[in-house]
Parts: C-alpha cells; structure tokens; sequence
C-alpha cells in the first residue's frame, strides 16, 4: 500500500510543478506584453524624456538628443547634438539650451540649426532650465553673482525672443534648489528643493510675485515638480513614498498619492525620481527608486490604479503620448533602451 501510495504521489506532484510553471510564465508573458517597443537611447544613458509637439523626445547628460515621432516610433530618430544637460524641449521642434550658464541658444531640432541667442542679465547664471509639460513655455532659475541676490525665476515664452525674470526673489541661504517648472498656459512657475525638510514655492508670471513658499514637514526633500495640464494642480515628491498634490494658487495640500515602501532601506531609502500627468490630467505617473517601479494613480479618487517593474535599473524619466495611451520610460544607465507601455495594459 505504501509503494501505491507513493506512486500516486508522483503523478500529482508532476501536475503540481507543471501547473506551477505554467502559471509562471503565462505572468512573465504578461508582464512582457506590457512592454509595446524598444527605442535605442542616447549612448550615454537618459536624463530626461519629453513629450512636446507630437514627438519623443530624450536628452542625455552628455547633452545628445534623440528625437521620434509618437506616430512613426519605428522609423530613425532625428539626432542633434548640444554638449549641455541643460535643454529645454518646447513644441514646435525647437530646443532651448543653456551654455555656460550664461545664455540660452534656441535651436531648430529638424535642421540641427541655431536660430538666436537669448541673454541673461550680467551677472546671472543658469542652474535648471525646464519645459512646460507640453512645451509651450520654458522656466529657468537664474542666481546671482551678488551675495544677497537670492534666486531669480524667469520664462521664456512662445516666440522665445526674451528671458522674462520674476521680480520678487527667493532667498538661497540654507536652501538646496533641485527642480522647476511652468505651467502650460505660462502662468505660474513652481521651484522644490530642500531646507530643514521639503519645500516648494509657487511664482506669479503676471505679477512678477511669489505666490507661496512653504517646506512639507512629511519630507525631507523635494526633488520633481509638475503643473496638471489646466495649471490648476502642482504635483511634486522626492525623498519618502508619497507624491503631494498641491492647489496652485494657495499650496494647500489637497490630495497626497501613497506607495508602498518598496525595497527602501536606511542606507538606501524610498524615493520618487520622477513625475508627469497625463494629458487629460487623469492620471498621474511617477518612477521610484530602489526598485524602479512605475506606479500610476487615478487623480480624481487617490487611489493607485497601476504598478509596474519596469526593469530598468534606476529609472530617470516616464513621460505620457500626446494621447495618453501610451507611456515611455527611461534609464540613467548607459545604453539601456526606452520601454514603450501600452497604458490600457497596466491598468
């Protein structure tokens, strides 16, 4: 009885392992079939994805740009090379780019051609310089050769034939300035950064005014910001496992989307590295580190709604399709491709 026994045991243990196996590599297969198309990326890894003007865009930190159509990913990007990190990708198929930190040169993407050079006032240089989500303006946070002089914000809009500063400044002292951003209608920048703990800062273009500054006690440091598509929405993250969701005319803390804790550790802790939302402003996606995960959020209920193992080792940047139903991903790392997603597939 007992051979029986073990003979019986034998079969099912085979069906168990072969079921288990199947089952297996149907959600490998799965995961895979998320991931639509490859794109060669720049050489020397992404800094940063941009979607402006119906194309794809990726800027290298060695300055090299690769550029797709989001209709035509197959074909070859359009390359041109700037020797800056500091780009700017606007619609239109222009691309702003500082040199030296101490002008901004407007250059047509299609012809590889330098249209003009745009000046900062004396004594001013450049530290970041960012599009607006969908690349209608460009906002640059300028400092000061004079001690006292803070921290300027200016734009730079449509017709890019002026650096417009912000006239009220931000006090640099004790403050470490990490990213900026200007709304699509151009109408408000917002700056993050660090001092005790986060903080963040919303400017007026019209009045030339600060809006808000205010340090986000949960942080203690504020790496990524980004307007909704209407302006009406800032939403910023770094350090911790939370993006806040801000109202842009007050600062006030309206909606805060959480993740898991993930694979952060003291030495290595949980971390937001990048941020965009979707077109409609449904959605809100969002890279982290460690782990590289994707997470996306329903910005209407807060809840997560999507994550994804991207499979990228430390991933850079995650930008929408003009149409929202597709979204790239990148790495800082040296000759890893972008992943294409099917955004239908992740939800």
């Amino acid at each position: 009885m007992a051979s029986d026994d073990g003979k019986k045991k034998v079969p099912l243990l085979f069906l168990a392992i072969t079921f288990g196996v199947v089952v297996a590599l149907t959600l490998v297969g799965s995961f895979r079939s998320q991931v639509v198309q490859k794109l060669a990326a720049p050489g020397s890894g992404v800094i940063r994805l941009c979607s402006a003007g119906g194309r794809l865009t990726a800027v290298s930190a060695d300055g090299k740009i690769r550029s797709w159509n989001w209709g035509e990913l197959s074909n070859e990007p359009l390359e041109i090379q700037l020797n800056t990190d500091k780009v700017a990708v606007m619609d239109g198929g222009l691309v702003l780019s500082v040199f030296d930190g101490e002008y901004v040169l407007v250059s047509d993407l299609n012809v590889a051609d330098r249209t003009r050079r745009l000046a900062f006032e004396p004594g001013q240089r450049c530290l970041l310089l960012r599009a607006s989500p969908a690349g209608k303006y460009a906002a640059a946070a300028l400092s000061s050769s004079v001690p006292a002089g803070g921290i300027q914000f200016a734009f730079v809009e449509p017709g890019f034939m002026s650096v417009k500063g912000i006239d009220e400044r931000v006090i640099s002292s004790g403050l470490s300035l990490k990213d900026i951003s200007i709304s699509d209608a151009g109408a408000l920048i917002a700056a993050v950064g660090a001092k005790a703990k986060g903080w963040i800062v919303a400017a007026d273009t019209q009045t030339g005014q600060l809006l808000w500054q205010l340090e986000v006690g949960e942080s203690e440091g504020l790496t990524v910001v980004t307007f909704s598509p209407d302006g009406g929405m800032i939403y910023a993250a770094g350090l911790g496992t939370c993006v806040y969701g801000l109202a842009a005319d007050t600062g006030e803390v309206v909606r805060r989307f959480t993740m898991d804790g993930g694979q952060g550790s003291a030495r290595n802790p949980q971390r937001v590295t990048c941020i965009v939302s979707s077109p409609d402003g449904r959605f809100i996606a969002a890279g982290c580190q460690p782990g590289s995960k994707v997470w996306l959020w329903d910005t209407r209920m807060g809840e997560p709604v999507a994550s994804i193992k991207s499979g990228h080792r430390t991933i850079s940047s995650v930008v929408f399709s003009p149409d929202g139903s597709m979204l790239a991903t990148a790495d800082y790392e040296k000759r890893t491709p972008i992943k294409i997603w099917k955004v239908g597939l992740l939800r």
